[in-house]
């Protein structure tokens, strides 16, 4: 028995020195002191910049850098780029349930991805969903606006409305189908009325009607065939017709005044009167169209808009003639329109006496003929326009054309 307990003893001295050696390097204060030694050598190692000698230099641009230094910004960046793609992908990119791509409107991703996706815009709506190339919509897609209502249906190229599409109203309505370009209506389309009836089919530029097209009124009726320029009826194109072409280009509603030697037509589908005369040069007794009065407080021409006189003057020139002009029948007839559609807004009322014949038919058995208007006269194009004021310098609210004897290059 004393033999065993000297030799455990034995056994124990020999190792007590190894187990306190390894209770000494395995305690938490002795790693945490050995760690903290050693990771703070390595940061002041990373972090002495100083170099030694000239191999611890990059010469850029006669500028000579530190290699530690350039290695720790380029590492600073490479780990700034890889968070923040990252973070991208994981904040502005997604996958809904649809399996459509779902990016942010400023997602820097968008520039390199083609396909079909999903944008969304700055309050989270969805602002277009459809096929983009390299960051532009384009192919077939539909464009929102802030509440998700949809906007436009068609076509994209470079993200700009092209080629055959739909644009809608804020109720969903449609109101425009046919060809775009350069995000406007251009080539033929088919224009819709809020109420959801048709209000034009044929050519477009620049958003306006122009070029050859049909004209319908709020029943769905086509009322007029022909051209129109910018947005209007080419209403110079009706003087000199007769009344039996007329009839032809012009279907709407209609109503007829007769005088005792003049008569005059209310196109009242598309604002106009014109003056009726007949021509005894022809075995038909045909009737001319002497004058055209076009019932609209703005005239267009060449792309522009004048409503005033100065404007006018400015485009034509100097009036052939304005000045004070007893009224006609048929300006008369024109101020009492022009009175009820601007609710009075031009002319002092001119009384006229007339008798109710039957349907849109009456005859004029005399008016004011005292009363004054003051008259503006450009010569343009083979035309001449004539622009109806209460006064001098006053505003007109309609203007009439015949054919001027005098050919002006436009």
């Amino acid at each position: 028995m004393n033999l065993l307990n000297i030799l455990l003893n034995t056994i124990k001295y020999r190792f007590s020195s190894l187990v306190r050696r390894i209770r000494l390097l395995t305690s938490p204060s002795n790693f945490k002191s050995v760690v903290l030694v050693k990771v703070s050598a390595f940061f002041r190692s990373l972090l002495d910049f100083k170099p030694r000698d000239k191999n611890d230099y990059y010469t850029v641009f006669g500028w000579m850098i530190s290699k530690k230094l350039a290695y720790l910004i380029v590492l600073g960046i490479g780990l700034i780029s890889l968070i923040y793609v990252t973070n991208v992908k994981n904040i502005y990119f997604s996958t809904e349930g649809d399996g459509v791509k779902t990016y942010s409107y400023n997602n820097i991703l968008l520039r390199f991805t083609d396909g079909q996706v999903r944008i969304k815009g700055a309050g989270g709506y969805t602002a277009y969903e459809g096929f983009v190339s390299k960051g532009y919509a384009e192919g077939n897609g539909r464009l929102y606006d802030h509440d998700e209502d949809l906007v436009y249906a068609g076509n994209f190229s470079k993200s700009k409305f092209e080629g055959q599409g739909v644009s809608y109203y804020d109720d969903g309505m449609t109101c425009y189908s046919g060809e775009f370009s350069d995000n406007d209506y251009n080539g033929q389309g088919t224009l819709m009325r809020q109420s959801g009836s048709t209000e034009y089919t044929g050519a477009f530029v620049n958003g306006m009607k122009d070029g050859d097209g049909v004209l319908y009124n709020t029943s769905g009726k086509a009322v007029f065939s022909g051209r129109f320029m910018q947005d209007d009826i080419a209403y110079s194109d009706l003087v000199g017709l007769t009344a039996e072409d007329l009839n032809v280009a012009y279907t709407g509603a209609r109503t007829i005044y007769q005088g005792d030697d003049t008569f005059q037509v209310l196109l009242e589908d598309i604002d106009a009167i014109y003056d009726g005369s007949v021509n005894s040069n022809t075995l038909d007794d045909s009737v001319n169209i002497d004058s055209v009065y076009v019932l609209k407080d703005y005239f267009r021409i060449n792309g522009k808009k004048m409503v005033t006189i100065e404007e006018l003057t400015e485009f034509f020139g100097e009036p052939a003639y304005s000045g004070t002009s007893p009224v006609t029948q048929t300006e008369a007839l024109a101020i009492s329109k022009v009175r009820q559609q601007s609710g009075e807004k031009y002319y002092s009322p001119v009384s006229i006496d007339m008798e109710y014949v039957y349907d849109d038919y009456y005859t004029v058995t005399g008016y004011d003929s005292d009363e004054l208007v003051y008259l503006y006269t450009y010569d343009f194009a083979g035309v001449r326009y004539t622009f109806v004021t209460e006064d001098m310098g006053k505003s007109f609210g309609f203007y009439y054309m015949t054919k001027s004897n005098e050919e002006d290059e436009e």
